[in-house]
């Protein structure tokens, strides 16, 4: 007997599985998705067993199996298929899908033995149904409760998923005054190995049938599953930023279809892919409406503003916290300064890592920090380039209003709220009277303002992504749906027509805006994306492969002009990152070929990053 094993290692991507010959004292034990020791090379390592067969393959000489690590297989058929789907679609070993499903095991304890089999779980059922929730955070628990509540009562299990940053306790409330306690877990990142291990045994023994989680969650052996829900279906985390590079909804997706789960997404706004498949009627959506507020909203001209904060926005708050009213003020960007300039050599002060200018923080020491590496370094008293010490502080972040703000409004509860004081427990937000914060406020979704002041969003739209007027339009909505009373934008773009669409409450006109342009432009969902990255600490090196290699995939791609054209080659946005420089290639897939698709990716390099559906283009 012969086995074909997956090794926990990092393998080509055309080498699915090496063959080991089965010991004839285990050949009666040995099952498919079982966990085996297997010698390796000069090693002995883990492995999974794919596959079973009677016949030798052609070789000189077979290595044998060592032994099994657990009687019980750690992945049943259908997973098995859903590490294939994983490894086909996004052109990663298959290695490396299947080992993001095992467990992490703690040391001397093995699976127990199961009294059911587990092989017939893997029939394949088309049947499965896609559906949208858009409703405000707090509707969107209760109704996700309900429905995982109604899938219960029909003995099926739920896979509920959240942005790690949204699995607060009121949502584990929320599901505890419909479930027993012992029936649900929490699955994230954070987990000890040895309470995944312990969460893994109980799930897959049907011990427990909510499992509410972040992004690996979906991976969980859930038994006899009837119901997956993705909140939030559009969040950058539900990306996996290292291989393999998935993306939670497009592997919800498939896994809905093995098992015939129904598949819900929710989300307070609608995204523009979302709108466009509603539009095509491939989901349904089962909420009314997404309670959006008609309150007075108004744009602000800020090329005349002599300061961050607009005349109109500052006789505005004044009217608001004289009636007891509350105020938040909104930003994209925390620190003091979004730049650090010489005014002598008219050079800004960039992160010697990266490239990218350093954002100056004043607390809780002077420093300037690199938001894209993370890297932190003093601030200089003088220029780095010329040694001047005309240093100047430009632009505003979260720190900086806050700063000002105290010093206007000395007699006022001012609470800022970013990713530098959500590290720790954030309390007083309902009895504060200014909030100051960045998108880490939408992890407050309890919090109601009288009134909103977007102070800036213009960085983000002015972002070189075809998403980037989406990611503003719905950050607006966000907000509308926080306020009670009224919101200003400030900008120093008012006649731009997404801007004016959501001051009109015009939403369905940017909807229908936006998909035209994509479809012009040939982006996403018209098209299929592929970026193709490589980053090498010698810039001309890296210049010069990335060039070789355009080339070389543009030839192949004359044949097929149908069905793909690549782009580029260009720098990425952030050129320099942690010491190494970066080129990309962008590959539009006009038809889901995969055939021919993978024809070109087999021609990219080892040491380069595929991501298919990139999150961005940055």
């Amino acid at each position: 007997m012969y086995a074909q094993v997956v090794p926990d290692v990092t393998t080509a991507k055309e080498k699915v599985s090496f063959t080991y010959q089965i010991p004839k004292n285990i050949a009666d034990k040995i099952i498919i998705g079982q966990r085996v020791l297997i010698p390796f090379h000069q090693r002995k390592i883990e492995g999974v067993i794919v596959g079973i067969s009677s016949h030798r393959p052609i070789a000189k000489k077979l290595k044998k199996i060592a032994k099994i690590l657990d009687p019980t297989p750690v992945l049943d058929h259908l997973h098995l298929k859903l590490a294939q789907f994983i490894s086909q679609y996004y052109f990663c070993p298959l290695s490396l899908a299947i080992f993001a499903m095992v467990p992490p095991q703690p040391k001397r304890k093995k699976l127990l033995k199961q009294n059911d089999e587990q092989d017939d779980f893997c029939g394949i059922k088309n049947n499965f149904e896609t559906k949208l929730v858009c409703d405000r955070h707090q509707s969107r628990i209760k109704m996700y409760a309900q429905l995982a509540f109604k899938n219960y009562k029909q003995d099926k299990s739920s896979i509920i998923i959240f942005p790690e940053s949204k699995l607060s306790q009121l949502v584990l409330e929320e599901f505890r005054l419909y479930f027993p306690i012992s029936r649900i877990c929490v699955w994230h990142s954070k987990l000890k190995n040895s309470q995944k291990f312990e969460y893994f045994l109980k799930i897959r023994e049907g011990r427990i049938k909510i499992i509410i989680g972040s992004r690996s969650a979906i991976f969980t052996p859930v038994q006899n599953l009837g119901l997956i829900i993705l909140d939030q279906d559009d969040d950058q985390s539900n990306k996996q930023e290292q291989s393999p590079r998935y993306h939670s909804k497009k592997v919800a997706a498939m896994l809905a279809k093995l098992t015939g789960a129904k598949l819900i997404l929710g989300n307070s706004v609608i995204s523009v892919e979302n709108y466009f498949h509603l539009f095509k009627k491939n989901i349904e959506k089962i909420s009314k409406n997404c309670n959006f507020n008609k309150i007075d909203t108004s744009l602000v001209d800020m090329n005349n503003q002599p300061d961050f904060l607009s005349v109109k926005v500052g006789e505005t708050m004044q009217d608001f916290l004289k009636i007891k009213n509350k105020v938040l003020l909104f930003l994209a960007r925390r620190g003091t300064a979004s730049a650090v300039y010489c005014v002598d050599c008219e050079k800004t002060i960039l992160c010697p890592k990266c490239d990218r200018p350093a954002i100056y923080h004043s607390s809780p020491l002077p420093c300037l920090i690199c938001h894209t590496c993370g890297n932190r370094f003093g601030s200089p008293l003088r220029c780095p380039n010329c040694h001047s010490t005309k240093i100047k502080f430009l632009g505003i972040g979260s720190e900086k209003i806050e700063s000002e703000i105290k010093r206007c409004y000395f007699d006022k509860k001012i609470l800022r709220i970013d990713k530098d004081t959500a590290k720790k427990e954030i309390t007083g937000l309902n009895s504060a009277d200014i909030v100051i914060a960045t998108a880490k406020i939408f992890d407050f979704p309890q919090f109601e303002p009288d009134l909103t002041a977007v102070l800036s969003l213009d960085n983000i739209l002015n972002l070189p992504d075809f998403q980037s007027q989406e990611e503003v339009f719905k950050t607006l909505l966000n907000l509308n749906q926080m306020t009670k009373k009224k919101m200003i934008v400030q900008t120093y773009h008012p006649a731009n027509e997404m801007l004016l669409a959501f001051k009109n409450n015009q939403f369905d006109n940017f909807y229908r805006r936006e998909l035209h342009q994509r479809f012009l432009e040939k982006y996403p969902p018209f098209t299929h994306l592929i970026k193709l990255q490589f980053a090498h600490q010698n810039e001309k090196l890296c210049e010069s492969e990335t060039f070789k290699l355009a080339s070389k995939l543009k030839q192949l791609a004359v044949a097929s002009p149908a069905i793909l054209k690549i782009m580029g080659p260009n720098p990425a946005f952030t050129y320099r990152q942690r010491n190494k420089y970066r080129w990309q290639i962008i590959i539009k897939l006009f038809k889901q070929d995969l055939k021919i698709r993978d024809i070109i990716l087999k021609q990219v390099p080892e040491k380069w990053t595929i991501d298919i559906d990139p999150f961005n283009l940055l």
